[in-house]
């Protein structure tokens, strides 16, 4: 342990506090319906689904996987391009929170 760090879990505890708080924002930062309405206002099959997950109220809050919200959709008789759109943005929410990519602009 670096000194920097040493000095920062000044004890024990702290240290296991703080690490287990970075985990959980690396793992489950935001769920997928709350990461997914921020597109709301753009002009994409993702905002466009956005849209959709907004005005539901019977949009699924969770567990946050991707089955649940593929069931959910055929059960609600969804297209098969918005079946697309939700793998998408799926694969983008997923990436984001692995944090090997961005958000994209919207």
């Amino acid at each position: 342990m670096g000194p920097v760090l040493a000095e920062r879990c000044a004890s024990r505890r702290r240290c296991y506090a703080q690490r287990s708080d970075l985990k959980k924002g690396r793992t489950a930062m935001q769920g997928f319906r709350r990461w997914l309405v921020q597109f709301e206002q753009a002009a994409t099959p993702l905002g466009d689904l956005a849209r959709l997950a907004a005005a539901d109220r019977a949009w699924p809050d969770g567990p946050n996987r991707l089955p649940t919200y593929i069931n959910y959709m055929e059960r609600a008789g969804a297209s098969t391009s918005a079946l697309q759109a939700l793998l998408d943005a799926w694969v983008l929410y997923a990436a984001e929170e692995s944090g090997t990519t961005r958000t994209p602009r919207h």
